[in-house]
């Protein structure tokens, strides 16, 4: 609580971009070429600004991120396959990271680690056969995102913080099956909110998560 009190203003500006970007999904929608990249662009400054000892990896994860939301403003496959390219880059640098501190036991495998490979594996069960051309693709980032997510779970760093990246992994695969799942199944009323909104949150809590684990090791 008192990380979150040091660096609330920028709590309060990232939850401005979040507004934003769910208000411009459909009113005045030209603008989301600006507010979404600045997801990411203001966690990226973020984790620069805060973070104590600074990993290269996780930064260009972030940066990789960067570049997926900029590829998906654009419609066609082209450019979803250049941000479905980009967020597994962001999956596998995340995964490096994440795997730097681990606490491995069989309990934790099973509660912990396998999971996320069953939801996967179920997500995947039901929407094969409309996946097409993009079973190969979906495949490996189910993989890549189920990883990161397990890796996430199985973090030995500090309690507050591996939390926090915890239930953040836990948002990014959410949001991501359900994004797979409008675009191959069917979308409803409000799904883009839905991936969005768990997205923007998901990669807060990511960072929140690994800038306090880096500045603050007594996770208070």
């Amino acid at each position: 609580m008192a990380y979150f009190q040091k660096y609330r203003a920028f709590f309060f500006f990232f939850l401005l971009v979040f507004l934003c970007n769910l208000l411009f999904l459909y009113w005045l929608t030209s603008y989301i070429i600006v507010v979404k990249p600045m997801i990411m662009a203001s966690l990226i400054g973020f984790y620069i600004s805060t973070a104590k000892f600074q990993s290269n990896t996780f930064l260009l994860g972030l940066i990789a991120a960067l570049l997926g939301d900029i590829f998906l403003l654009f419609p066609g496959d082209s450019f979803f396959g250049l941000g479905l390219g980009t967020f597994l880059i962001m999956q596998l640098l995340y995964c490096i990271e994440f795997y730097k501190n681990l606490l491995i036991t069989p309990q934790r495998l099973f509660f912990r680690a396998v999971p996320p490979f069953l939801a996967a594996g179920l997500f995947l069960g039901l929407t094969w056969q409309n996946l097409g051309a993009w079973q190969g693709a979906i495949a490996v980032y189910a993989i890549a995102i189920s990883t990161m997510a397990a890796l996430a779970l199985l973090r030995n760093a500090n309690q507050v913080a591996s939390t926090t990246v915890a239930v953040g992994s836990l948002m990014f695969m959410m949001s991501d099956l359900l994004l797979a799942f409008t675009k191959f199944i069917t979308p409803w009323p409000g799904s883009s909110v839905l991936v969005m909104s768990t997205y923007m949150a998901a990669q807060f809590l990511i960072v929140f998560g690994i800038s306090q684990a880096s500045s603050n090791p007594g996770g208070k």
